[in-house]
Order: structure tokens, then C-alpha cells, then sequence
């Protein structure tokens, strides 16, 4: 079926060929009748200010393969975008396995957020668990802002960080960015020593402490941006030891890379002992250098060390340090 309007679709079509919007006052029994059954969108998805409580009507939907995406509002193109949808409580689209996404030839991506699946304005909507798993394979997925929904509970003790890490010593799995700087003590570090899981992303910036061990920590999905690496060590001054020595998965498809150091004059920085074997590392001195793979240090290759790009992440970085 190409190109049609929803009000279009046949009964128990599996495959959509064209864009899918859906604006507006929307009927979810009728949005049941017509998709429950749609598996594959050649096209992109568009669910922009609705009435909807939930997506459960795309329950079986499986992929989005998006080949000709255009701009669904300024600043925006995603090959699913759920825009302000003010009544979303929930997501509901739990099969989804694969997500792609072609901009324009033409699109200026230095002044465009690009994802396969962008969520904006949904100021109630909360992902499971079991969501925030599935959608974190996903390619430049962005998750800003969207808690995780209280049921059905994870699998580990949870906790929301606060600026201050206000939290439950026996807590394994955080969610939000856990930010330690000049007013962090080591008594503060210790109330996330037993950290297993990280759903946002961490941030050591300007810190006076002079050793950082997460013994336990596994996974971190970045959920916070996808512009920024899921670990930023910053101008760190006292700072000797890093590690997190059972570290062995990200997740969040960060374009720059998933570990940055830059200032930490007293680190002994080792590769092998703080990064997965499989991801990319980088510090950044005053030449510059990449860590890789676990190997020995190499100069930046072009596209890493082009000065663009290098500003573009100075200022994400100062723009997340102000933020949080």
C-alpha cells in the first residue's frame, strides 16, 4: 500500500509503503483495528500531539526502514519521532527490532538532531525496563528526559540520581547522570560503589578526589545524548586511578566515542584496565591521541582531530557541565 492515509489501510495489512503520520484527536480503537497487525513501515513514523495514552495499536510492528526521511520540524529528523503527545503514558511498541534512517543529501546535521527514534515533549511518558533495553540497541537513539516507569520493576534495586548522589547505598542500577566534581566527597563515591547498571551517563568534571573504582559496574546505556561520549573525565586535577574493572557493554551510539579524558595531569591512564576491549577510547593532551581496542596510543586519525569537529565537542561539553 503506498503512500496512503491511515483512514486507507486495509484489515490485516503486515507492510506499509510510505510515510505513517498520525496528528491530532485520534481514535485508538479504530488505530487497533487497522495496525495491530503492521509489521514492517517503508517510511517513517510521525505521532505528533495526540490524545493517546499509549502506542499498543503498533504492538507488532518490527521494523522502520526510513530511506527518505524528511524534516518533521525544524531542527529534527528522525525515522520515528513522537512529538508532544501530552496524554502518552506508555510506549507499547515492544517488538520493535530494527530502525533505519537516510537524511537528505542536503540536510546540515551540525544544526539538525538525527535519530532513528526521537522522543520530544512527551511530559508523562515513561519507558519499562524491558523498553529502555530493547530501544538502547537502536542506533543514535535518544532517550532525554524519559524515566523509567516504576512497573514492573527492574530487575536490581533502582534509584534516580540527584545532583548531590542522594542515594540508597544498596542501590545497583541508576538512572540519569551521575556528576561528580568540586563538591563531591569521597563519601559521596562510596554511595555508588555498588553500581552494576547506568541508564544516562557519567560525568567527572573538576573533581579533587583522587581515586575512582566501580568494581561492579557492566552496562551503561547513554541515554542522556547521543552527542555525548557515555563517560567524560574532565579536568580532574588529583585524580591517579581510574577503573571499572567488569565494564564490558555500551550502548547508546554515541558518533564521537564512548570514553573521553582530557586534564587529568596525575592519571595514569591505562586502556586495557578501564575500557572494553571492543569500544573506542579517547584523550585528549596536548598533541592528542587515540586509544584503541586495548593497544598502544595512536595519533588522531583525520576525522577525529578535524577542528570542527574538536569545537563542536568542546562546546557540547560545556554545554552539558552547565546544565548539570
Amino acid at each position: 500500500m503506498k503512500n496512503s492515509t491511515i483512514e486507507a489501510l486495509l484489515i490485516n495489512c503486515t507492510k506499509i509503503i510510505g510515510l505513517v503520520q498520525i496528528l491530532g484527536t485520534a481514535d485508538p480503537v479504530k488505530l487497533d483495528n487497522l495496525l495491530s497487525t503492521v509489521e514492517f513501515i517503508e517510511g517513517c513514523l510521525f505521532i505528533s500531539n495526540t490524545n493517546l495514552k499509549n502506542l499498543n495499536f503498533l504492538r507488532n510492528l518490527k521494523e522502520v526502514n526510513c530511506t527518505s526521511a524528511t524534516v518533521q520540524q525544524p531542527g529534527v529528523i528522525a525515522a520515528i519521532f513522537i512529538d508532544r503527545n501530552e496524554d502518552l503514558l506508555s510506549f507499547g511498541i515492544g517488538n520493535l527490532k530494527n530502525v533505519t534512517m537516510t537524511p537528505p543529501p542536503d540536510m546540515d546535521l551540525d544544526e539538525t538532531i538525527v535519530g532513528s527514534v526521537i522522543f520530544l515533549g512527551n511530559t508523562h511518558l515513561c519507558l519499562t525496563y524491558d523498553e529502555f533495553n530493547s530501544l538502547s540497541y537502536l542506533p543514535l537513539i535518544s532517550l532525554t528526559e524519559i524515566p523509567m516507569c516504576p512497573t514492573p520493576k527492574p530487575p536490581l534495586p533502582a534509584c534516580y540520581v540527584t545532583p548531590d548522589l542522594d542515594v540508597d547505598k544498596s542501590c545497583e542500577l541508576f538512572v540519569g547522570i551521575v556528576f561528580i566534581d568540586e563538591t563531591t566527597e569521597p563519601e559521596d563515591v562510596a554511595k555508588i560503589s555498588k553500581m552494576k547498571q547506568l541508564y544516562g551517563q557519567f560525568s567527572v568534571r573538576d573533581s579533587l578526589i583522587e581515586e575512582l573504582i566501580l568494581p561492579n559496574l557492566t552496562l551503561i546505556v547513554n541515554t542522556a545524548t547521543a552527542e555525548m561520549p557515555a563517560i567524560l573525565v574532565l579536568q580532574n586535577s588529583a585524580l591517579k586511578t581510574l577503573s571499572f574493572p567488569k565494564l564490558t557493554e555500551f550502548r547508546g551510539d554515541s558518533p564521537f566515542f564512548d570514553l573521553l579524558l582530557s586534564d587529568n595531569p596525575s592519571l595514569n591512564f591505562s586502556c586495557e584496565a578501564v575500557f572494553p576491549a571492543d569500544k573506542t577510547a579517547v584523550v585528549l593532551d596536548e598533541s592528542g591521541f587515540l586509544c584503541s581496542n586495548g593497544t598502544s596510543s595512536l595519533l588522531l586519525n583525520n576525522e577525529f582531530s578535524r577542528p570542527r569537529r574538536l569545537m563542536t565537542l568542546i562546546a557540547m561539553i560545556g554545554v552539558m557541565t552547565f546544565l548539570y
